[in-house]
């Protein structure tokens, strides 16, 4: 009876381990090996994402410097800078150009120019192309025009007036000495569009390149301008033609009158303008070429209006010149 108690026992035990051995297999058996090995992230994983990451943050900064530096800061030379009245005007001195102003070329002329391009896009066109609205701040010209063709000659003639009727009452004036020395001024501003062009930047390996950019504009604005004339009353007609004359022989009221209609004359003037030009920069440094005219630019005598008149004279003004840029700015 024991033995058969026993067995009995025995083969109970065995059943009940081979059933936890069957449940164990069961839960085994119910995963997806295959699926959850794909999800396990390796170290290797880790290091290349990282990597990706600080790739694609390097590359982000490296073209941000590209499109950066939006302002500049341009010196430029005016290769040729004219005046053209745009109406006729009389200089007093009948035996030039036929007592009229001719069209002036400067001997040599100067600018400042400061802006900024400011983006229309958040993002750039293909990484090559930008569409901005420009803004020039500053734009100070300087232009020098020697005496009208006839420097050791004569070039105006102090008793040439003509006359007007002004309330009922005719007032004589003298002529602006036109032919004489003229250092012309400016100061503008303007707005307009431009586009900025950098083709290199899909070339690998060529990091340098990519930061070559070429830009194309246009801008209007409005400026002040003012011309000093610079007068010498030995290039007066009327002059004796040396100083022991003018001095021993002419009298001290003679002396007086020439000199008085030989001073200086300062006019002021004001009026829209417009440019194009083109520039290549390369990150801070770059050069340029910009043509500017300005249309019936309005110029008033502010002083000796009784011996002068208060006439407006209308000037077409033209400046080619080329710069150097220094780029500035984020």
């Amino acid at each position: 009876m024991k033995k058969q108690l026993t067995a009995v026992l025995l083969c109970f035990c065995a059943a009940s381990m081979m059933a936890q051995e069957d449940k164990g297999d069961s839960r085994l058996a119910n995963i997806d090996w295959k699926e959850d090995s794909i999800e396990i992230t390796t170290v290797k994983d880790i290091v290349r994402t990282k990597q990706s990451v600080a790739s694609r943050a390097v590359k982000a900064d490296h073209f941000a410097k590209v499109w950066g530096k939006r302002g500049f800061f341009n010196i430029a030379y005016n290769l040729k800078s004219t005046m053209t009245p745009s109406t006729p005007i009389k200089t007093g001195y009948a035996s030039l150009n036929g007592g009229f102003v001719s069209v002036k070329e400067a001997e040599w002329g100067g600018s400042i120019i400061v802006g900024k391009n400011i983006k229309l896009h958040k993002k750039t066109i293909a990484n090559t192309l930008c569409i901005n609205l420009d803004y020039v701040g500053v734009d100070i010209n300087a232009n020098y025009y020697k005496v009208e063709n006839n420097p050791a000659g004569p070039v105006y003639d102090y008793t040439q007036t003509y006359t007007e009727t002004k309330k009922g009452q005719s007032v004589t004036y003298h002529y602006i000495p036109w032919n004489d020395e003229v250092y012309q001024f400016s100061y503008g501003m303007m707005v307009g569009p431009s586009i900025t062009l950098a083709p290199f930047n899909y070339i690998k390996g060529a990091n340098g390149l990519h930061f070559l950019r070429f830009n194309a504009y246009y801008h209007i604005g409005y400026r002040a301008s003012g011309i000093l004339l610079i007068t010498d009353h030995k290039k007066d007609v009327n002059y004796p033609g040396d100083e022991n004359t003018y001095y021993n022989v002419w009298t001290q009221n003679q002396r007086t009158e020439l000199e008085k209609y030989n001073e200086n004359q300062f006019l002021v003037g004001h009026g829209l303008y417009h440019a194009w030009g083109i520039n290549m920069s390369w990150k801070r440094i770059g050069v340029g070429y910009e043509h500017t005219w300005g249309d019936k630019l309005k110029y008033k005598n502010i002083a000796g209006k009784s011996d002068y008149g208060s006439h407006s004279y209308k000037f077409d003004t033209t400046t080619n010149r080329v710069y150097l840029t220094y780029r500035f700015g984020k």
